[in-house]
Parts: C-alpha cells; structure tokens; sequence
C-alpha cells in the first residue's frame, strides 16, 4: 500500500499484514486436500487454508516460525518501488522491482536439523525406490526413511 513516505506493507519493515504463506488448498476453498507426510505451517482447519490430514504430518502453528523446514534459503517476497525517471508523457510514474539474489526463488536444501529428515515415505514393496536426491546424493535404502523433498539434508548444492 502506499504512505506518505512510499511504499509500505508487502514484506517491507513495519507490515502489519504479514504476508500468507499458504501451504495447500483451493482457491474458492470448495474442494480440501488430503496431505500426508508433508511439513506445513498451517494446521488443518485454518480458515480458508483447510486441509484433511492424511497422517504422518508435522505442523508449526507458530506464526514467528516462517522457515519450518529449515531450507538454507528461504524464497524472499519483498518488492521495492522506485521511480521512473524517464517516462515518455512527463509524468510521474513508479515502478515495482524485484531485487533477486542468485537464488531468486529460495534455496531448498535441508539446513541440519529439519523436521523434514528421515520424514520421507518409502515406497510399498515392488514399488521403484529413488536411490538419489536430485544433486545426485545417495538417498539411505529401506527401511531407513529418507529425507522428505528433493533434497537430501546435509549439503548444498555439488
């Protein structure tokens, strides 16, 4: 929203409607998800956030706690608004900037210790075992649980 000094809200210092880091669900909240070994930071009967709990779930309710799962880089969400200065009509004009780090979109690598390690589901027998993380690091074999997410805890990117 806008201030008399600028832009405010949006994730910027002093925000007083934190943003909604909404974990699963439906838009119109006319259908509910069944989630089941996932790490959330909502319970299931949040408002307009509702799920069915499949088991096998950890949740953080705690509003303070915004990387639950520990990722090394959380996805950063502020915006800042600069000015246009050379705007073809002479007017004034602002624009909405992004300013990305090199991983823009966050990080997803376990920080150790996660409440997503040894939280992954094997598959029944007969089922295709993943045997590699997607860097390519060895994923422990049943019975041992895996780490749940594509990343494996205890490194970062090779």
């Amino acid at each position: 929203s806008w201030t008399p000094n600028g832009v405010g809200q949006i994730g910027q210092p002093g925000d007083t409607a934190a943003i909604n880091r909404w974990d699963v669900g439906s838009v119109d909240g006319a259908a509910l998800l069944t989630v089941s070994n996932s790490v959330l930071n909502t319970p299931p009967n949040a408002p307009n956030q509702g799920y069915i709990d499949g088991g096998g779930n950890k949740v953080s309710t705690d509003p303070a706690i915004t990387n639950f799962p520990n990722f090394a880089g959380q996805y950063d969400s502020k915006i800042s608004v600069v000015q246009m200065r050379t705007y073809f009509r002479f007017r004034p004009s602002a624009i909405l900037s992004v300013d990305l780090p090199d991983n823009a979109l966050g990080d997803y690598h376990l920080n150790v210790p996660s409440p997503a390690q040894a939280m992954g589901k094997n598959p029944p027998d007969g089922g295709v075992k993943v045997t590699n993380d997607v860097d390519n690091r060895a994923r422990p074999a049943p019975p041992t649980a895996t780490d749940a997410g594509a990343h494996q805890a205890g490194g970062q990117q090779p």
